[in-house]
């Protein structure tokens, strides 16, 4: 008996439902077993399904799914600033109380006390041999006001005033005194003055001469005919002798008539290197602080000393 056509579509829809099941039975089965077979856990592998044709045959194909990856890259702190440290700070210079008669100079290093070889009170005559290290280094002292250092420079009054009670006189033998005590590689200079300077030529110069028995007897000579006479202008003196850069300044003279400017300029143009000592054969203003001559020595690392001619030998 032949079949219907209905039974013919029956068979077909029943074969069709079927294979569906089939199909997503087994799509449910590889998707149970994929995490365990092939790729990596927990990632599913990529599934490719083809339809069955008609008669034939389904193709089902399992793949790995693409590997990923992933580089960290952790780039390296940048370096700190690089900061330079500040120079150690220099250490302070140390501060040396200066005792009556002493005096350090700024170029020069710590003498010990008592080593300046001051007259004894009351001495004016000549101190014998000289003292120093050997190397230009000196010890002297001017009217009991004791200095050291390589060059010193003796500026002395010679105006008309200072021929009265002995001034000069006192003066030369200080001054030849305080020249005998110098050693020989010491250098010196006396700047005699009135209203100018005029500084001893000593060997045919001017300038700054070493102490040696010669260059002292020559100045002993010069200083011997010295007479005094006219009036009295301090600054060029002193401005003179600054020009020579000494270590020491003796200013030397009988009245205190600096004016307060003369002090200014002066302590401006030495700006604190060379020692300033002044002496004055009067006895008037000892103890006025105020006084122009002591104020120049008290700005300029120096001593002041006032000195009473009447009792003095």
């Amino acid at each position: 008996m032949a079949s219907s056509p209905l039974s013919g579509l029956t068979r077909s829809c029943l074969l069709a439902l079927l294979l569906s099941l089939s199909l997503h039975g087994l799509f449910g089965l590889l998707m149970f077993l994929l995490p365990h077979r092939g790729g990596r856990e927990g990632v599913p592998a990529a599934l490719d399904l083809t339809a069955p044709e008609p008669e034939g045959e389904m193709t089902l194909t399992l793949r790995e799914p693409p590997r990923l990856s992933a580089r960290l890259v952790v780039d390296d702190p940048p370096p700190p600033p690089s900061v330079t440290p500040d120079p150690p700070a220099a250490p302070a210079a140390p501060v040396h109380e200066i005792a009556s008669g002493q005096v350090i100079t700024a170029a020069d290093p710590v003498a010990e006390p008592g080593t300046a070889g001051a007259a004894a009170p009351g001495s004016s005559g000549h101190a014998g041999a000289g003292v120093g290290t050997g190397t230009g280094y000196g010890a002297t002292a001017f009217f009991q006001v004791a200095a050291q250092g390589r060059a010193i420079v003796y500026v002395i009054d010679r105006s008309a005033s200072m021929g009265l009670n002995g001034a000069l006189a006192a003066a030369r033998r200080e001054l030849l005194a305080s020249l005998d005590r110098l050693p020989p590689d010491a250098r010196f200079q006396v700047i005699v003055y009135n209203r100018t300077p005029e500084p001893l030529r000593l060997g045919g110069r001017t300038g700054l001469a070493f102490a040696t028995p010669e260059n002292k007897q020559q100045a002993a000579a010069l200083l011997e005919g010295l007479t005094a006479e006219g009036s009295t202008e301090h600054l060029p003196a002193l401005k003179a002798a600054l020009a020579l850069d000494p270590d020491v300044i003796f200013f030397l003279t009988d009245a205190d008539d600096l004016q307060v400017g003369q002090v200014s300029a002066v302590t401006a143009i030495n700006h604190g290197r060379t020692a300033i000592h002044a002496i004055e054969l009067n006895t008037a203003n000892r103890g006025r602080e105020d006084m122009p001559l002591q104020v120049l020595a008290r700005d300029n690392r120096g001593l002041y000393q006032a000195v009473d001619l009447d009792h003095y030998h």
